[in-house]
């Protein structure tokens, strides 16, 4: 994989990264939890860490699915959602750590993974992709 700032030269050269966030971004009060979808848009580094701006707009009947109640309600019980609290931000900097490795944040998806999710998306389905999928799959038999 490559390097933070590897990624973050890609990400500026206009490219999109699509990535599978991992379980330590839960660990961040943001909207990112593991298993969502998103693509790197753009990075910076800012003292110890980097800032990469991630996208999740494209990726959102997937990450509904891995959105849980970890953001505090009126009576102090974390009961909502980020989208619940008002938190949900379709583009939103994450910082990390310069000295790990991205692999400990996220894994980028491959092109035939987002290649998939993309017909998904075009053809307009109003099943959840985890559906869509299985529908291509026993189809496929």
């Amino acid at each position: 994989m490559a390097t933070m700032q590897e990624l973050i030269a890609i990400a500026n050269g206009a490219v999109r990264i699509p990535v599978r966030l991992l379980s330590p971004v839960e660990e961040m009060e943001a909207y990112g939890e593991a298993n969502m979808r998103c693509d790197i848009v753009a990075g910076r580094t800012v003292d110890d860490d980097v800032v990469l701006t991630l996208d999740f707009s494209r990726y959102e009947s997937h990450n509904r699915q891995f959105e849980s109640a970890s953001f505090y309600d009126r009576a102090s019980q974390p009961r909502l959602t980020a989208r619940e609290a008002g938190q949900y931000r379709e583009l939103d900097d994450y910082h990390f750590d310069a000295g790990q490795a991205p692999e400990h944040y996220f894994v980028v998806e491959d092109e035939h993974r987002r290649a998939l999710y993309d017909a998904y998306r075009a053809g307009g389905a109003v099943t959840s992709y985890v559906a869509w999928l299985e529908e291509r799959l026993i189809g496929a038999a």
